[in-house]
């Protein structure tokens, strides 16, 4: 999540299907991309790359490195559970 919006996006549209996904993870569970585009906010946000800032509809919007944001169009988790609230994404430790 350190990486701008437009280098996060080529990166989940090179893993998607028929591949893996891209992954990331919240503090609780693995989360599978799928589908993502850069977006323009219409508001401002204060918040640290890789956290949820709000939503376009259902698809979450997060704050990339350089500032810019990524909506979330398709994404899976093991459980099915929608991302809500204040989740922050993590890069893979490992």
């Amino acid at each position: 999540w350190s990486r701008p919006a437009r280098e996060i996006d080529a990166l989940i549209r090179g893993q998607s299907e028929p591949y893996a996904g891209a992954f990331t993870f919240t503090s609780k569970r693995r989360v599978t991309l799928w589908a993502a585009e850069p977006f323009v906010p219409s508001i401002a946000y204060v918040a640290h790359a890789g956290q949820i800032v709000g939503y376009d509809s259902t698809r979450p919007i997060v704050l990339c490195g350089d500032s810019s944001f990524l909506r979330i169009d398709r994404y899976s988790t093991a459980d099915d559970a929608p991302l809500t609230g204040e989740v922050r994404f993590r890069a893979n430790q490992g």
